[in-house]
């Protein structure tokens, strides 16, 4: 049986699909013990009815919360790339080329978190909270290599893209990365590979 945490009367806005905006109102949205949302009905509807009578007999009860006039549910947003490690340096260096800012900033916070993981614990939990704050409730998340790889090592790096690429095809799993973001990394990917990126990931499947 399901225990409700917390019953919420409100306006629901969301978008189902690209280019469309859904508002409903007068919504019941259950929440259960774990946090979960795990139904939501119409106000006047059957299921609605039901939701309320389950949780007016738990122990303890649970009633409805109805959000003030004006107020509105959003989804939470969900970050599909984000490189946890740069938040213990977040806005510095922006003056820098992509690959010198990787040098003198990224490689070397990830090393100082790698050494310290009270460090990494305080950095990775506040970035948490932040990501909350701002109504992001899912991520795909980056952390460090912890590795003694030479990430400038066009042949170590060419290596772990072909076994990704064996993975693909073995597990049919999706794997995620991006291409050069700044023409300093155009550069580098042309001076390594005499390709171009797109080409690099292609050949690599």
């Amino acid at each position: 049986m399901t225990l409700f945490r917390k019953l919420l009367l409100t306006t629901i806005v969301q978008t189902p699909s690209l280019g469309q905006l859904q508002i409903t109102h007068d919504q019941l949205i259950a929440v259960d013990i774990e946090g979960h949302v795990v139904e939501i009905a119409s106000k006047d509807s059957d299921g609605a009815r039901s939701i309320i009578q389950k949780a007016s007999t738990q122990s303890p009860p649970v009633v409805v919360t109805k959000l003030p006039p004006g107020s509105f549910l959003l989804p939470t947003f969900v970050d599909l790339h984000l490189h946890a490690p740069q938040f213990l340096y977040l806005g510095t260096g922006l003056h820098l080329p992509l690959m010198q800012w990787l040098n003198e900033y990224a490689y070397k916070a990830e090393e100082r978190l790698d050494a310290d993981a009270e460090l990494a614990n305080r950095v990775y939990a506040r970035l948490a909270e932040r990501l909350l704050e701002a109504g992001t409730g899912a991520v795909l998340a980056f952390g460090t290599i912890k590795s003694e790889t030479n990430r400038s090592d066009a042949n170590e790096r060419n290596e772990l893209l072909l076994g990704l690429g064996k993975l693909v095809e073995a597990e049919g799993v999706h794997v995620q990365s991006h291409l050069a973001e700044a023409r300093d990394q155009v550069d580098w990917v042309r001076s390594t590979r005499n390709a171009e990126d797109i080409d690099v990931f292609d050949k690599v499947g």
